[in-house]
């Protein structure tokens, strides 16, 4: 376990977050070295001994982090706490979400980095808040909803939406369309990310459709894509051929 090394770097700070008694400089510092470990699991074990409480903070401020791996330790990590209280306390967790979308609301005077893929998260681990949050979750992406319209924001929404749709793929496929509407965006990342997500829905590719994907194939413009707990490198035109091949059909 990190135990040992945790103790050795918070010194006498160490007992007091363990009982959930120390100050927010200690936690804060606790888990930053948590979000240090590359694997989630052990992440997941160390963030579990920390009080919800006094964890929560600390991890909405890495979802800040510089470093994209923090960044995506941290909205993982709160995907498994928030879905954790959703079992044991429903409204608290409610709270998270709605704090979630307050960031996102242009009156909280925020941009709400990491949100959107905080919020996906959550609904991939916890069914009872997918069912309730879904829909703002695809609003985000709809025109007539509460569309957002800042590219590197978009990024996240589609990322939230591919995680969720990935393990409950009938709560996004609403949302299909307006998905495929994010292919003709002018950002490489938006255009890849739309490409990922559409590959975990049933969404009709045929027609001009396809043709449409077909072009996509010729652009070799990458991207980094959180996938299975590592940033992964993918090319536009890999994410075209893999949607392309689901539907039978291939870039050339």
């Amino acid at each position: 376990m990190l135990r040992y090394d945790l103790d050795n770097d918070l010194g006498e700070d160490s007992k007091a977050v363990r009982e959930g008694k120390g100050g927010s400089r200690a936690f804060k510092k606790a888990v930053a070295e948590i979000l240090k470990l590359g694997d989630l699991e052990r992440i997941f074990k160390e963030i579990a001994q920390i009080p919800y409480v006094k964890v929560i903070g600390p991890l909405f401020s890495s979802l800040l982090a510089t470093d994209p791996k923090v960044k995506w330790r941290a909205v993982s990590a709160l995907g498994f706490v928030v879905s954790r209280m959703a079992e044991a306390e429903m409204e608290s967790a409610r709270v998270i979400m709605r704090r979630l979308m307050w960031q996102l609301n242009d009156e909280s005077g925020g941009i709400g980095w990491g949100c959107p893929e905080t919020m996906g998260e959550i609904m991939a681990r916890s069914e009872a808040l997918a069912g309730e949050y879904a829909h703002v979750l695809r609003s985000y992406a709809v025109e007539e909803g509460n569309f957002i319209e800042y590219e590197p924001l978009q990024e996240g929404v589609l990322w939230a939406l591919g995680r969720l749709a990935r393990i409950r793929p009938a709560m996004v496929m609403p949302a299909g369309g307006d998905i495929f509407k994010f292919l003709k965006s002018g950002v490489t990342s938006v255009r890849g990310l739309a490409l990922w997500t559409l590959n975990f829905l049933d969404e009709d590719l045929s027609g001009d459709r396809i043709e449409i994907v077909k072009r996509l194939c010729s652009e070799e413009g990458k991207l980094l894509i959180f996938e299975d707990g590592n940033l992964m490198e993918f090319t536009v035109e890999e994410m075209a051929g893999r949607l392309l091949k689901r539907a039978g059909a291939a870039c050339h």
